[in-house]
Protein backbone atom coordinates (compact mmCIF):
# COMPACT_ATOMS: atom_id res chain seq x y z
CA UNK A 1 0.00 0.00 0.00
CA UNK A 2 2.60 2.11 0.25
CA UNK A 3 4.07 1.67 -2.86
CA UNK A 4 0.90 2.49 -4.13
CA UNK A 5 0.72 5.47 -2.19
CA UNK A 6 4.13 6.66 -3.23
CA UNK A 7 2.96 6.19 -7.29
CA UNK A 8 0.08 8.15 -7.32
CA UNK A 9 2.37 10.90 -5.53
CA UNK A 10 5.10 10.65 -8.59
CA UNK A 11 3.03 9.16 -11.47
CA UNK A 12 1.21 11.69 -13.54
CA UNK A 13 -2.71 11.44 -12.87
CA UNK A 14 -5.07 10.02 -16.28
CA UNK A 15 -8.57 9.81 -16.36
CA UNK A 16 -9.37 6.24 -17.00
CA UNK A 17 -11.02 5.75 -20.02
CA UNK A 18 -12.72 1.93 -18.55
CA UNK A 19 -11.85 0.09 -15.34
CA UNK A 20 -8.61 -1.88 -15.05
CA UNK A 21 -8.16 -4.26 -12.51
CA UNK A 22 -5.44 -4.62 -9.74
CA UNK A 23 -3.66 -7.39 -11.37
CA UNK A 24 -3.79 -5.66 -14.75
CA UNK A 25 -2.55 -2.44 -13.29
CA UNK A 26 0.42 -4.03 -11.28
CA UNK A 27 1.72 -5.43 -14.24
CA UNK A 28 3.24 -2.88 -15.75
CA UNK A 29 4.46 -1.49 -12.37
CA UNK A 30 6.58 -4.52 -11.54
CA UNK A 31 8.69 -4.01 -14.53
CA UNK A 32 9.54 -0.49 -13.39
CA UNK A 33 12.98 0.14 -12.00
CA UNK A 34 12.61 0.25 -8.57
CA UNK A 35 12.96 3.64 -6.71
CA UNK A 36 13.73 4.40 -2.99
CA UNK A 37 14.04 7.25 -0.87
CA UNK A 38 17.05 8.21 -1.89
CA UNK A 39 17.00 8.56 -5.54
CA UNK A 40 13.49 10.33 -5.42
CA UNK A 41 14.21 14.06 -6.42
CA UNK A 42 11.46 15.35 -4.40
CA UNK A 43 11.88 13.62 -1.54
CA UNK A 44 15.72 14.14 -1.41
CA UNK A 45 16.50 16.67 0.92
CA UNK A 46 19.33 18.57 0.21
CA UNK A 47 22.57 18.23 2.69
CA UNK A 48 22.87 21.05 4.99
CA UNK A 49 26.19 22.75 4.97
CA UNK A 50 27.85 22.43 8.53
CA UNK A 51 29.48 25.45 9.25
CA UNK A 52 33.18 24.25 10.72
CA UNK A 53 33.20 25.71 13.90
CA UNK A 54 36.84 25.24 14.59
CA UNK A 55 37.92 27.18 11.59
CA UNK A 56 36.24 29.69 12.89
CA UNK A 57 37.56 29.89 16.20
CA UNK A 58 41.06 30.04 14.84
CA UNK A 59 39.87 32.93 12.76
CA UNK A 60 38.68 34.50 15.75
CA UNK A 61 41.67 33.87 17.91
CA UNK A 62 43.68 35.21 14.66
CA UNK A 63 41.88 38.32 14.91
CA UNK A 64 41.86 38.66 18.47
CA UNK A 65 45.77 38.19 18.75
CA UNK A 66 47.03 40.13 15.93
CA UNK A 67 48.31 43.15 17.43
CA UNK A 68 47.08 46.66 15.68
CA UNK A 69 49.67 47.92 13.09
CA UNK A 70 51.31 51.37 15.18
CA UNK A 71 50.64 54.46 12.36
CA UNK A 72 53.33 55.67 11.24
CA UNK A 73 54.70 59.22 12.60
CA UNK A 74 54.03 61.95 9.74
CA UNK A 75 57.18 63.47 8.30
CA UNK A 76 57.25 67.24 9.45
CA UNK A 77 56.86 69.41 6.03
CA UNK A 78 60.31 71.18 5.60
CA UNK A 79 60.28 74.67 5.46
CA UNK A 80 60.78 76.30 2.46
CA UNK A 81 64.01 78.00 1.67
CA UNK A 82 63.14 81.95 1.57
CA UNK A 83 64.03 83.24 -1.26
CA UNK A 84 67.17 85.66 -0.87
CA UNK A 85 65.85 89.01 -1.64
CA UNK A 86 67.18 92.31 -1.31
CA UNK A 87 68.73 92.97 2.64
CA UNK A 88 66.48 95.19 4.93
CA UNK A 89 67.70 98.65 5.98
CA UNK A 90 68.26 98.82 9.34
CA UNK A 91 66.11 101.53 10.86
CA UNK A 92 68.52 103.74 13.20
CA UNK A 93 66.57 103.58 16.47
CA UNK A 94 65.35 107.39 17.61
CA UNK A 95 67.61 109.23 19.66
CA UNK A 96 66.11 109.54 23.52
CA UNK A 97 65.13 112.97 24.65
CA UNK A 98 65.92 111.95 28.48
CA UNK A 99 67.45 114.98 29.54
CA UNK A 100 71.04 113.68 31.36
CA UNK A 101 71.71 115.14 34.99
CA UNK A 102 74.99 116.72 33.56
CA UNK A 103 72.94 118.90 31.39
CA UNK A 104 70.80 120.16 34.34
CA UNK A 105 71.99 123.08 36.83
CA UNK A 106 74.91 122.23 39.24
CA UNK A 107 73.95 121.08 42.58
CA UNK A 108 73.54 123.08 45.61
CA UNK A 109 76.51 123.74 48.05
CA UNK A 110 77.38 120.91 50.47
CA UNK A 111 76.50 121.13 54.47
CA UNK A 112 78.69 121.29 57.17
CA UNK A 113 77.78 117.82 58.29
CA UNK A 114 78.57 116.54 54.28
CA UNK A 115 81.87 117.76 54.33
CA UNK A 116 82.86 116.87 57.23
CA UNK A 117 81.73 113.70 56.73
CA UNK A 118 83.47 112.93 53.76
CA UNK A 119 86.53 113.94 55.06
CA UNK A 120 85.90 111.25 57.79
CA UNK A 121 84.91 109.17 55.65
CA UNK A 122 88.24 107.14 54.14
CA UNK A 123 89.75 106.28 58.24
CA UNK A 124 86.33 104.10 58.36
CA UNK A 125 87.19 101.53 56.32
CA UNK A 126 86.35 98.14 57.10
CA UNK A 127 82.89 99.45 57.94
CA UNK A 128 79.61 99.17 56.14
CA UNK A 129 77.64 102.22 55.18
CA UNK A 130 75.09 101.97 57.46
CA UNK A 131 77.61 101.45 60.51
CA UNK A 132 80.15 104.87 58.76
CA UNK A 133 76.64 106.38 58.78
CA UNK A 134 76.07 105.69 62.60
CA UNK A 135 80.28 106.56 63.41
CA UNK A 136 79.57 109.92 61.61
CA UNK A 137 77.11 111.23 63.29
CA UNK A 138 78.34 110.16 66.65
CA UNK A 139 81.41 111.86 66.26
CA UNK A 140 79.88 114.96 64.78
CA UNK A 141 77.89 115.46 68.25
CA UNK A 142 80.52 115.28 69.96
CA UNK A 143 82.38 118.14 68.05
CA UNK A 144 81.92 121.16 69.81
CA UNK A 145 80.43 124.71 68.78
CA UNK A 146 83.91 126.01 67.84
CA UNK A 147 85.18 123.18 66.14
CA UNK A 148 81.71 123.51 64.30
CA UNK A 149 82.63 126.52 62.80
CA UNK A 150 85.38 125.31 60.86
CA UNK A 151 82.88 123.02 58.70
CA UNK A 152 80.33 125.57 58.67
CA UNK A 153 82.45 128.62 56.83
CA UNK A 154 83.80 125.90 54.83
CA UNK A 155 79.92 125.27 53.91
CA UNK A 156 78.95 128.98 53.20
CA UNK A 157 82.12 129.23 50.55
CA UNK A 158 81.20 126.06 48.68
CA UNK A 159 77.22 127.37 48.69
CA UNK A 160 78.41 130.52 47.17
CA UNK A 161 80.69 128.88 44.25
CA UNK A 162 77.55 126.61 43.55
CA UNK A 163 75.07 129.71 43.80
CA UNK A 164 77.32 131.85 41.72
CA UNK A 165 77.01 128.68 39.07
CA UNK A 166 73.56 127.74 39.13
CA UNK A 167 72.83 131.72 37.63
CA UNK A 168 74.96 131.39 34.99
CA UNK A 169 74.06 128.36 34.32
CA UNK A 170 70.04 129.62 34.47
CA UNK A 171 71.08 132.44 32.77
CA UNK A 172 72.36 130.74 29.81
CA UNK A 173 69.72 128.06 29.71
CA UNK A 174 67.76 127.64 26.58
CA UNK A 175 63.96 128.71 26.37
CA UNK A 176 61.74 126.13 27.34
CA UNK A 177 64.54 123.76 28.34
CA UNK A 178 63.89 123.95 32.39
CA UNK A 179 60.06 123.22 31.25
CA UNK A 180 61.12 120.06 29.93
CA UNK A 181 63.58 119.18 32.15
CA UNK A 182 60.34 119.50 34.54
CA UNK A 183 58.17 117.71 32.73
CA UNK A 184 60.78 114.88 33.26
CA UNK A 185 61.51 115.40 36.81
CA UNK A 186 57.64 115.11 37.12
CA UNK A 187 57.07 111.87 36.23
CA UNK A 188 59.75 110.42 38.00
CA UNK A 189 58.03 111.50 41.38
CA UNK A 190 60.92 114.15 42.01
CA UNK A 191 60.84 117.71 42.56
CA UNK A 192 60.92 120.89 40.14
CA UNK A 193 63.89 123.36 39.86
CA UNK A 194 62.71 126.61 40.38
CA UNK A 195 64.64 129.71 38.93
CA UNK A 196 64.39 132.13 41.81
CA UNK A 197 65.74 134.48 39.76
CA UNK A 198 63.17 134.88 37.18
CA UNK A 199 60.44 137.51 37.06
CA UNK A 200 57.54 136.34 38.93
CA UNK A 201 54.39 136.89 37.27
CA UNK A 202 52.51 139.74 38.59
CA UNK A 203 48.85 139.87 39.71
CA UNK A 204 46.89 140.76 36.62
CA UNK A 205 43.76 140.64 38.00
CA UNK A 206 41.67 144.06 39.37
CA UNK A 207 40.24 141.84 42.43
CA UNK A 208 43.67 140.14 43.37
CA UNK A 209 45.70 144.08 43.03
CA UNK A 210 42.79 144.93 45.64
CA UNK A 211 42.97 141.57 47.63
CA UNK A 212 46.66 141.92 48.15
CA UNK A 213 46.58 146.26 49.11
CA UNK A 214 43.47 145.13 51.47
CA UNK A 215 45.69 142.53 53.26
CA UNK A 216 48.84 144.78 53.63
CA UNK A 217 46.45 148.17 55.05
CA UNK A 218 43.91 145.77 57.49
CA UNK A 219 44.85 143.73 60.40
CA UNK A 220 42.82 141.08 61.54
CA UNK A 221 44.90 139.46 64.15
CA UNK A 222 43.33 135.63 65.41
CA UNK A 223 41.74 135.43 62.03
CA UNK A 224 42.64 132.38 59.20
CA UNK A 225 43.30 133.10 55.38
CA UNK A 226 39.66 132.29 54.40
CA UNK A 227 38.11 134.20 57.18
CA UNK A 228 40.31 137.60 56.02
CA UNK A 229 38.97 136.44 52.08
CA UNK A 230 35.87 136.59 52.91
CA UNK A 231 36.01 140.10 54.45
CA UNK A 232 37.99 141.43 51.10
CA UNK A 233 35.40 139.72 48.71
CA UNK A 234 32.56 141.67 50.50
CA UNK A 235 34.41 144.61 50.48
CA UNK A 236 35.05 144.58 46.89
CA UNK A 237 31.45 144.04 46.07
CA UNK A 238 30.66 147.52 48.13
CA UNK A 239 32.85 149.54 46.00
CA UNK A 240 31.23 151.67 43.31
CA UNK A 241 32.41 151.23 39.82
CA UNK A 242 34.64 154.56 39.85
CA UNK A 243 36.65 152.89 42.95
CA UNK A 244 36.84 149.47 40.82
CA UNK A 245 37.91 151.25 37.62
CA UNK A 246 41.22 152.43 39.53
CA UNK A 247 42.58 148.59 40.09
CA UNK A 248 40.81 147.95 36.46
CA UNK A 249 43.48 150.53 35.35
CA UNK A 250 46.58 149.03 37.49
CA UNK A 251 45.60 145.60 36.45
CA UNK A 252 45.93 146.30 32.70
CA UNK A 253 49.05 148.34 33.32
CA UNK A 254 50.34 144.94 35.00
CA UNK A 255 49.26 142.64 31.87
CA UNK A 256 50.75 145.11 29.34
CA UNK A 257 54.45 145.41 31.23
CA UNK A 258 54.36 141.20 31.57
CA UNK A 259 52.96 141.20 27.83
CA UNK A 260 56.57 142.56 26.92
CA UNK A 261 59.03 141.24 28.93
CA UNK A 262 60.88 138.07 27.94
CA UNK A 263 58.89 135.77 30.29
Amino acid sequence: MQFLRLFARTAPVVAPRRFVGLAQLSRPLLSLPTRNFTSTTRLALPAAKKASTTKGRVAKAKTTTKPKAKAKPKAKAKAKPKSAGRPKKKVPAPKSTRIKKSQGPPPLGASAYILFFSDLYPSLHGLSTTERAKVGSTKWRELTETEKEVWKQRAVEARAKAHAAREKWFREAEPGFLRRLNTQRKAQHRRRIIDHNRTKRPLLSSYLIFSKEYRDTHSHPGLASSEITKIAAAEWRALDSAAKKVYQAKAEKARAAWAASDN
